[in-house]
């Protein structure tokens, strides 16, 4: 892949490569006319020869320039430079949902299971927002989800998604193959909504086992975890299901089941066999946010830029490349 640091694309200067993906890479930017940080995604040429010149992206992430939903992240604007599709998207600081789940397990420590069910519950509400306007997901997993450090309805931080679309249909075969996807996918069925609702499923039995997933079908949950509810392992074993037709009818569905059973998982606080304790997912959060290259965008987004201000130039130069995290 080309590196890009250094370099400007439209109006947004590239400051540090954020990480590398199948499809192409998300880069830590600045927009030189209003003086904020920005994720920037562009993506791999073949990528895009394969999707009709990028054609169902750009589509998808023109759908979500119109969203305003809480736990989807904001896109800015869409573009093309000299033929090349770029999106630009409002900047995650912090790792991702994956970075953050991999600290608590270098601790022994996981997150109570009244937090996973209500991380799920927002999970499955973006899903039905985008879900009810003809939007799929099509390849969610802790990697694309955030977390911003600002309170939701239930939980310290705000859940947000990322990468609407990015994975055409007809590449899913092309990804690493991946536990949060349905196993009818592998067979060549289409994308569907209840595909994302295996993903979200896929996610919510991760955060109540502690299981690092790797093949479908995934072990009874009871016998990871034997405190939870009955009502729990019913509602994932229905979202687990091979057969799409016996998953919830829709997100909201699986949603409403799940705004059901966080009272009573709430009152659960026992960590899973095996581990030492149980601890918000505020904590790794907090603690990534203080990280230098996830600093450095709030240092870079209040320095002038050069013709404004005191005309100083503003020290995008000074970015690290950073490690896999931010969005």
């Amino acid at each position: 892949m080309t590196d890009l640091t250094g370099q400007t694309i439209d109006r947004f200067y590239i400051a540090a490569l954020l990480r590398e993906e199948r499809w192409g890479a998300a880069w830590k930017a600045f927009d030189t006319q209003d003086q904020t940080t920005v994720t920037l995604y562009t993506f791999a040429p073949e990528w895009l020869q394969r999707s009709a010149n990028g054609s169902s992206i750009e589509q998808a992430a023109r759908a979500v320039l119109r969203f305003r939903h809480p736990s989807i992240a904001r896109l800015r604007e869409v573009g093309r430079t000299e033929g090349t599709l770029y999106i630009v998207q409002e900047y995650l600081p912090g790792e991702s949902l994956q970075g953050l789940l991999a600290a608590l397990r270098r601790e022994k420590a996981w997150p109570p299971l009244g937090e996973a069910v209500n991380l799920a519950l927002e999970v499955c509400q973006a899903l039905d927002y985008a879900h009810q306007r003809n939007l799929l997901h099509g390849h969610l997993q802790p990697a694309n989800i955030y977390l911003k450090a600002s309170p939701g309805e239930a939980l310290p931080y705000q859940v947000t998604l990322t990468q609407f679309g990015f994975v055409p249909p007809a590449l899913i075969g092309d990804m690493v193959p991946s536990p949060y996807l349905a196993p009818e996918l592998a067979e060549g069925a289409p994308l569907s909504p209840k595909s994302d609702i295996f993903a979200a499923g896929a996610l919510l039995y991760e955060l109540v086992t502690a299981l690092s997933l790797s093949k479908y079908p995934f072990p009874r949950p009871s016998s990871l975890r034997p405190q939870i509810p009955l009502e729990l392992e019913a509602a994932l074993r229905k979202a687990l299901s091979p057969d799409p037709a016996l998953r919830y009818a829709s997100a909201a569905n699986f949603a409403e089941v799940l705004l059901v059973l966080a009272p009573q998982c709430s009152a659960l606080q026992e960590p899973p066999p095996g581990w030492e304790r149980c601890a918000s997912l505020d904590e790794p959060l907090r603690r990534s946010l203080s990280l230098p290259e996830f600093a450095l965008a709030a240092r870079a987004a209040a320095s002038p830029i050069p013709g404004r201000g005191s005309g100083t130039q503003p020290r995008l130069g000074a970015y690290p490349r950073a490690r896999q995290g931010g969005a």
